[in-house]
């Protein structure tokens, strides 16, 4: 083979490749983006379910334009344990004592009670981040809970 056709043929090989590469990167960002509009419970969401001597948690994340389009995670004591959209809440049961519930870049340090039931609000704010969690009352929680879905 002359070295003039060896040449083209190395090139149009890595026209194939560099193709063929910019199909993977753009599969690698949509499943990217995909994976942060999923929402749903994570391996690490508590097992425990209802009982007298356990505290209840609810966490609902408000329904706002802002972020519409991903999700947020929900720790509990440093773990992801769900992911929620806006406009959806979730519930789950853990041991009394204190507890980190957050959202990535802030949480916060709650007693919870046995046989109580405890809420929290996902917010928008002005903070760099953009959100907020913070315990709300029960009233105010049943009242977005009707205007929210809880996740599988």
């Amino acid at each position: 083979m002359p070295k003039t056709e060896f040449l083209r043929v190395k090139i149009l090989d890595y026209g194939f490749v560099e193709e063929n590469m910019k199909r993977y990167v753009l599969l690698i960002i949509i499943s990217f983006l995909l994976a942060a509009c999923t929402s749903g419970k994570t391996e690490f969401f508590p097992s425990q379910g209802y009982s007298a001597d356990a505290a209840e948690v609810t966490v609902i994340r408000e329904r706002r334009m802002v972020g519409l389009g991903f999700s947020m995670k929900v720790l509990l004591d440093g773990d992801v344990i769900a992911r929620l959209k806006a406009g959806q809440y979730v519930t789950f049961y853990v041991n009394p004592g204190v507890h980190k519930i957050g959202i990535p870049d802030q949480s916060i340090a709650v007693a919870l009670e046995r046989g109580r039931k405890h809420y929290f609000a996902i917010t928008t704010d002005s903070s760099q981040f953009g959100f907020e969690i913070d315990g709300i009352s029960e009233r105010k929680a049943e009242s977005w809970m009707t205007q929210s879905k809880p996740i599988d």
